[in-house]
């Protein structure tokens, strides 16, 4: 049995009495199936996770790259932000909250981030 039918099928035996309130029903399939159709494209879905348009072509020498990347703006970032965070006051693990938000942001976006 397809979604469709099983959804149909479903508000038809959820005690749906009248023509009104089951033409509602079918309207309301027919939207919700619309709406998934659209929010789950290609061109979402590369939008949404940026990393699936360069990850094949993705190769060992940019990952020792990043690597060593990574491991130097660490180095750098996680010192500063102890101290950033010593000057304003805040407990330190304010630092590693904002870290976290940083390496989401640069996860999941195709934009570079300056520091």
């Amino acid at each position: 049995m397809s979604h469709d039918q099983a959804f149909k099928t479903t508000c038809v035996s959820a005690a749906v009495d009248d023509d009104a309130t089951r033409s509602r029903c079918e309207k309301l399939s027919d939207w919700i199936r619309e709406k998934a159709r659209k929010s789950f494209t290609k061109k979402v879905l590369y939008k949404r996770l940026p990393f699936l348009s360069w990850m094949p072509k993705y190769n060992a020498d940019d990952a020792v790259g990043d690597l060593v990347a990574g491991i130097t703006v660490g180095l750098t970032v996680i010192p500063q932000g102890l101290a950033y965070a010593n000057l304003a006051g805040l407990p330190p693990q304010v630092c590693i909250i904002s870290l976290v938000v940083l390496l989401k942001t640069a996860c999941t976006t195709d934009y570079y981030i300056y520091i």
